[in-house]
């Protein structure tokens, strides 16, 4: 049973490193008043830029960094749109979504085989990136909560109007919010393609950028709650690896019953807690 214990723990880390990076990286921005949708995108264009990178320089530190370069420019342009160009927040994420998979889509096309290949992507041990989770888990806690920086966001989160009459700026600290947490998704998208599954595959992401956004819902965006719940989801990822082909009660389930079981739990935990949570007051306000 202990034994089990332990199996069933790692698999919920290894399952759901990605998403709690991603979930803290959504925090920032919604605690600064952005809804971000576009995690998604910024998750699968970072685990391509971690990918192609590793795999021509045969580092995998460089690929983290490009991974996480790449996070950050798409949310830049997540940024500009909503805050220069005051387009719809959730508009702009989905649109960005759709920029990220074909742009990605396209590339891999033209790029050598090997990058889809385990074998050929230098990876990292993936433990070393919940190690780093769990650290960023509680110095964004810290950061947000006891530093004048962390309360400024959150003040501009709140009331954008009233934290613009005390001298801060909101354009420049919801930048700032949105930015980092396209860093964060791209690290989590370079967890997917240097250390759970090295390599790239087309929409490698699978909706994850959606799960994390839920998982930062149900944990009432607040870090620890955020990657609590990506935990739990990650659970349900390494689930269903485990479960495809194993008969319950002598009936064997389809496959595609097991694929969507993380995201068929995603839609059932939403409305069990709908009404429970409340989000920053100013979230979405262009």
């Amino acid at each position: 049973m202990t034994l089990l214990i332990q199996v069933w723990i790692l698999g919920m880390l290894r399952g759901g490193t990605s998403l709690m990076l991603t979930s803290l990286g959504g925090l920032l921005s919604e605690r600064s008043g952005v809804i971000n949708i576009g995690l998604e995108g910024m998750m699968l264009l970072g685990a391509f830029a971690g990918a192609v990178v590793s795999y021509f320089t045969k580092s995998a530190l460089l690929g983290l960094s490009a991974a996480v370069l790449a996070g950050g420019l798409l949310a830049y342009a997540h940024a500009l749109l909503t805050q220069r160009l005051k387009v719809e927040h959730v508009m702009s994420g989905i649109a960005l979504n759709l920029v990220a998979l074909g742009v990605t889509s396209f590339l891999l096309r033209r790029l050598p085989d090997g990058i889809g290949s385990f074998s050929k992507v230098p990876s990292v041990p993936w433990w070393s990136l919940t190690i780093v989770a769990c650290v960023l888990m509680g110095v964004i806690y810290v950061w947000l909560n006891y530093t004048p920086s962390g309360i400024r966001l959150q003040a501009v989160g709140n009331d954008a109007e009233k934290a613009a009459q005390v001298g801060i700026d909101p354009i420049k600290v919801r930048y700032f919010g949105v930015i980092a947490s396209g860093m964060l998704a791209g690290l989590g998208g370079g967890y997917l393609s240097l250390a759970q599954t090295p390599g790239f595959s087309v929409n490698m992401s699978s909706g994850r950028g959606y799960i994390a956004l839920a998982a930062l819902i149900l944990g009432r965006w607040n870090p620890f709650g955020a990657a609590a719940a990506a935990l739990a989801f990650g659970l349900f990822y390494q689930a269903e690896e485990w479960m495809q082909g194993t008969p319950i009660f002598g009936v064997q389930l389809p496959t595609e019953f097991w694929l969507s079981l993380p995201y068929l739990l995603t839609v059932i935990a939403l409305a069990g807690f709908r009404g429970r949570s409340k989000p920053p007051a100013d979230l979405g306000k262009t």
